[in-house]
């Protein structure tokens, strides 16, 4: 939540510097007698394009409609003015406070989620003790694809760290030390394909609808689909992608899927 909130505060400061800079948040006040101006400016531009036509030097002068005096013969000028109300400066800061904390719950509540990483299941990817960002919204609008890192609850209310090989539908086996997925060598680098101990996937393992097979990348030290306490993953289970490794420090940076 602090993360999201620092980010939402930021942007919306920025935003606001911003509209000062360029005097968005300023109102300007018009002068009582339109008509004199717009005289005096038509004066300014006829006796500038008449010495340009006379062959004085040719010049582009800032034109800007000067001052008047008035009736009481007082010196009326445009000018900008900041918002001094103070009714207006409660309201703005309580709506600026309101949707810099709603943005921030929205990017903790989609992005933000932290899970730290346990055991050597997913190394030489993630290591234990690493701490990682969730996007749980992205499957509220698409499905998992095939390698994809996903953090799921497990049925005793664990969360685990795993990778996506079988989607729904497929039949995924272990075979002479190799995955197969519907009859074919899975199609991975870094040794993805390879898995010593086959467990459930020794005879072929069918998934049905709305069902994972996720597997560690470190195969020999993971807990996960090939064993019965796992087996197959529903949908449902699964919380979000993972997407950014934010502790240690120095590994900090996304989790590339592929």
């Amino acid at each position: 939540m602090s993360l999201g909130f620092f980010l939402a505060w930021s942007v919306w400061e920025t935003y606001h510097w911003t509209a000062r800079k360029q005097g968005k948040r300023r109102t300007l006040r018009q002068p009582k007698r339109r008509g004199q101006c717009l005289a005096s400016f038509g004066k300014a531009l006829k006796g500038a394009t008449g010495r340009q036509r006379r062959g004085r030097k040719r010049f582009y002068p800032k034109l800007q409609v000067p001052p008047r005096e008035t009736d009481k013969g007082k010196r009326v000028e445009l000018y900008y003015r900041e918002e001094t109300s103070r009714i207006r400066v409660v309201v703005s800061w309580i709506v600026d406070i309101i949707v810099v904390l709603a943005f921030a719950w929205f990017c903790s509540h989609s992005f933000g989620r932290q899970i730290a990483v346990a055991g050597q299941s997913m190394m030489p990817l993630l290591n234990s003790g690493d701490v990682v960002l969730v996007n749980r919204l992205i499957y509220d609008f698409a499905k998992p694809n095939r390698l994809d890192v996903v953090v799921f609850e497990r049925e005793d209310k664990k969360t685990n760290v795993k990778r996506v090989i079988g989607l729904p539908g497929d039949v995924v086996q272990v075979q002479g030390g190799y995955l197969y997925v519907n009859g074919e060598r899975l199609n991975a680098g870094n040794r993805l394909d390879q898995v010593s101990l086959a467990g459930l996937a020794e005879n072929p393992v069918e998934l049905g609808e709305g069902e994972y097979f996720l597997l560690g990348d470190n195969r020999d030290s993971s807990e996960d689909s090939r064993f019965a306490n796992v087996g197959n993953v529903r949908q449902e289970q699964i919380l979000g992608k993972v997407w950014l490794r934010i502790f240690p420090i120095k590994d900090f940076g996304p989790v590339r899927s592929h």
